[in-house]
């Protein structure tokens, strides 16, 4: 058996890095403390996002993503938010990664609420070195219903990990 110690490790060619396959290369966080409401069936922007320019096409991207999130009907007795995590590399069109239903049913026809810490991850492997952009939208079931990302100004947060292959 070799045991191989080192102080440091550089890289041969400048501006190549080093590439450990399974290792992280670079993180990058994005987050927001703005809330983002919206009563529409259409999927909008929650404000949330993240850019990472991958250093090796190969590499796999670990997305996690964080939303204090509300949503509500009043008056009401049923409310559901629907939530997307998706990727923009640049130029090109989303990719959904991961998607979830938060809801709530009374039946009282009082207010229907649905109070959630939203948490969604994806392993993407966006095979580019361009910049890629990951970002959460949402949407409501009903026009009348409203779902809110960063509830309350808290803040939410998307993590970016380059995995080396």
């Amino acid at each position: 058996m070799s045991t191989m110690r080192v102080d440091t490790i550089e890289e041969k060619t400048s501006g190549n890095g080093v590439k450990i396959p399974g290792h992280v290369v670079q993180v990058v966080e994005g987050s927001s403390s703005t809330s983002n409401s919206t009563n529409s069936t259409s999927v909008v922007n929650s404000g949330l996002t993240a850019t990472i320019t991958p250093k090796f096409s190969t590499s796999k991207i670990l997305a996690t993503a964080s939303i204090p999130h509300h949503c509500v009907e009043e008056p009401g007795t049923d409310v559901q938010a629907y939530l997307f995590f998706k990727r923009l590399i640049s130029g090109g069109t989303d990719t959904e990664l991961c998607a979830v239903v938060i809801g709530d049913h009374t039946g009282n026809a009082g207010r229907s609420d649905a109070w959630s810490s939203v948490q969604m991850q994806c392993l993407d492997s966006p095979g580019t070195t361009t910049s890629t952009t990951f970002r959460v939208q949402h949407r409501v079931g009903n026009s009348g219903w409203t779902s809110t990302c960063m509830n309350s100004n808290n803040r939410g947060s998307i993590v970016l990990l380059e995995i080396a292959q």
